[in-house]
């Protein structure tokens, strides 16, 4: 199965290098160095602090997460059931409205009752039918997820939530899987909108193992502004 990629020599971190200060925090990079190409907006978007490091390595490849497609996911999914890193579980979304963006969001939850206490709110305000964007039209609805067993959210550390289980067994498959398929690959990219006052910027992780290979020193300039076209 081919997986995408994508090359980028050059990111910077924001904060600490010590893993041990970092375990404190948790991360959507799991136990990976988190980088960016935009390292101003993402210290904000993440509320990060600390100096700020320039990390590159001329073609670094990273795993192209948001261009993976159903049957990569499916796989993977295969994959961290069969080792017992997660399951196959019922998911109940609550959806509300955030009046400041004029956007809906979603929050999920492996019960039912705490989906249905967290959109109480969407069900008073009394939306039209079609206007709540659920599968059902409804202010709480219910899918197929994957949840982390215990040995997933040890394996990835610093995981912030068992229910995201898919994002996570990305990040396993990669360094357990991707890696020995792709020899240059040094972590995972998400290649999200530039859109700091949406808190969405470009951002991905290195694997701790690859620090080595990585050249790393502190700037006190990063261009924040520069275009890091793979």
């Amino acid at each position: 199965m081919d997986i995408p990629l994508v090359t980028i020599d050059r990111t910077w971190h924001v904060g600490t290098l010590d893993p041990e200060g970092a375990k404190a925090r948790v991360s959507l990079e799991a136990f990976m160095l988190s980088v960016s190409c935009h390292p101003r907006d993402w210290q904000d978007i993440a509320g990060c602090s600390g100096p700020t490091w320039e990390v590159s390595h001329p073609g670094a490849v990273f795993l192209d997460v948001l261009a993976m497609g159903p049957e990569h996911r499916s796989r993977i999914v295969d994959w961290g059931v069969e080792r017992g890193l997660a399951r196959r579980a019922e998911i109940w979304r609550a959806w509300l409205y955030d009046v400041e963006k004029e956007t809906w969001y979603c929050l999920s939850f492996d019960d039912e009752a705490r989906a249905r206490t967290e959109a109480e709110e969407t069900e008073d305000a009394g939306f039209a039918p079609g206007q709540i964007p659920s599968r059902s039209g409804a202010p709480v609805d219910r899918v197929t997820g994957v949840v982390l067993e215990t040995a997933g959210m040890q394996a990835l550390g610093r995981w912030p939530d068992p229910i995201a289980g898919l994002e996570g067994l990305i990040i396993l498959w990669a360094r357990d899987l991707a890696a020995k398929q792709a020899p240059d690959l040094v972590g995972t990219w998400w290649e999200e909108t530039h859109d700091p006052f949406a808190l969405s910027c470009p951002r991905g992780g290195i694997f701790p193992e690859c620090l080595s290979w990585m050249k790393i020193h502190p700037v006190t300039d990063p261009r924040e502004d520069r275009d890091m076209e793979p």
